[in-house]
């Protein structure tokens, strides 16, 4: 007499307890993926960083009108001046950034310096 040969008991235990265990690991590592992109969300972590990059634009400006100044002894005579400074030409990170040039006093500020904006 043949025998009839099919899956045994143990054989769908161990094929369960294998699916049990790869579910565990996909859910672990969906909640772990999950819970980074809510401290990403939360914290502003790409505005933080946008606007930092911004700020040291601005401060390489500065540094540009200060060597400027000098060099020559007045500081350049407007805003154009200022970016044929330095190479490229300012970019910055957050949207509609700019920056503000006093050719009187050599200052430099940025349009949006606030984290809220950025």
């Amino acid at each position: 007499m043949e025998r009839a040969r099919g899956i045994g008991v143990i054989e769908l235990v161990i094929a369960l307890l294998v699916a049990a265990v790869v579910v565990a690991v996909l859910l672990t590592y969906f909640r772990a993926t999950e819970e980074a992109v809510k401290t990403v969300t939360e914290e502003k972590v790409l505005e933080r960083s946008r606007l930092v990059a911004d700020r040291s634009t601005a401060g390489a400006l500065r540094a540009a009108v200060t060597v400027h100044f000098g060099r020559e002894g007045r500081f350049p005579p407007d805003k154009a001046a200022v970016d044929a400074l330095v190479s490229p030409p300012p970019a910055f990170q957050c949207p509609g950034n700019d920056y503000t040039y006093d050719p009187a006093s050599g200052r430099i500020t940025l349009a949006i310096n606030d984290l809220a904006r950025c």
